[in-house]
């Protein structure tokens, strides 16, 4: 019995010790986590601020990405400028002037967090580093601050396609950029030459490597392509016509009437023509049919004569060889 009272005391003595332990570990990583100090800040935003940019889009794309969410106990920040009479104006809607514009934010971390001292500190917006308002003491759970932002402004860069198609859309290029090089247009009938600053017209063509620093109003250069005709299929019709329709030489008349000298010798023009005429379409209808009138005399080949004697031994040459092979048949 005494055996285990004594085991009980000595399992009782080691969960004490290992309670402990684990309490001094605990106490231990609480002080850790005090210790250490964040030096981190990092805010980014999906825009840059430039004229025209809508405000309230703006500030609703601000994003706190160090030091962690689950240190922070509050982030705001705020838009602002400075009016006429020095008083800080803040804004939350419209478009952006060209003018100079201060993001100003506060952090606050949660208890058992701190910020190590702002000479240590590197927050950045976009990339850009902050400018702290007032000394932040070694220690301190806040931090403020804020950036000067520029609104460059913006230009209008637009398109004339003078004709061609398709027409490029409206440009906004912030002062300094460069205009991006559009689809190049299409025109029947000529060639396309580039984009011409088109104040004065076609005063220069335009580098779209240059910066921009103003308004550009560009327009499309063209150069008429040579047109081609030909005239080969007109030339020899022409020529065909004028063949087909040139009147063929007429014989002058070679004879002249004369005045007969006397009676007897018109008389005897006369009848020699009109013995003439009837001679020479005898013999004409004559020659036509001759050659039907010798067939029918019997003079010449007749082919029908022919093909009746041919039919005949053909028959007689069959009859014989079939009689001479019965004969073989019977022997």
């Amino acid at each position: 019995m005494s055996k285990i009272i004594d085991f009980s005391k000595r399992l009782t003595v080691v969960l004490l010790c290992l309670l402990l332990l684990s309490c001094l570990m605990l106490i231990g990583t609480k002080e850790v986590a005090a210790v250490d100090k964040l030096n981190k800040v990092e805010i980014t935003t999906d825009r840059p601020l430039h004229q025209y940019t809508d405000i309230a889009v703006f500030l609703k794309s601000v994003k706190l990405n160090l030091p962690d969410k689950s240190y922070v106990n509050s982030f705001t920040y705020d838009l602002m400028f400075f009016g006429s009479d020095s008083n800080p104006i803040f804004v939350t809607s419209g478009k952006a002037d060209a003018q100079k514009y201060f993001f100003e934010i506060e952090i606050t971390l949660k208890d058992g967090h701190s910020f190590d001292s702002f000479d240590n500190i590197h927050a950045t917006l976009n990339g850009a580093s902050i400018t702290f308002m007032g000394a932040t003491p070694q220690g301190s759970n806040y931090i403020t601050g804020w950036w000067e932002l520029i609104a460059l402004p913006r230009y209008k860069v637009t398109f004339d396609t003078d004709g061609g198609d398709p027409t490029p859309a409206v440009q906004w290029v912030v002062q300094g950029k460069k205009v991006k090089v559009p689809k190049q247009p299409a025109k029947a009938g000529y060639e396309f030459l580039g984009w011409w600053h088109d104040v004065p017209k076609f005063s220069e063509q335009w580098d779209f490597n240059r910066e921009l620093n103003q308004d550009l109003p560009l327009i499309a250069h063209w150069k008429a392509l040579p047109t081609t005709t030909t005239t080969t299929t007109t030339t020899t019709t022409t020529s065909l016509t004028t063949e087909a329709t040139t009147p063929l030489p007429t014989d002058p008349p070679t004879t002249t009437p004369e005045s007969p000298e006397t009676t007897t010798e018109t008389t005897d023009l006369t009848t020699t023509t009109e013995a003439v005429v009837p001679d020479t379409s005898n013999d004409e209808s004559e020659e036509t049919t001759s050659p039907s009138n010798e067939i029918k005399k019997g003079d010449g080949f007749s082919l029908t004569t022919f093909l009746f004697t041919l039919g005949g031994v053909i028959l007689l040459a069959a009859f014989g060889f079939a009689m001479y092979k019965i004969g073989q048949r019977k022997k």
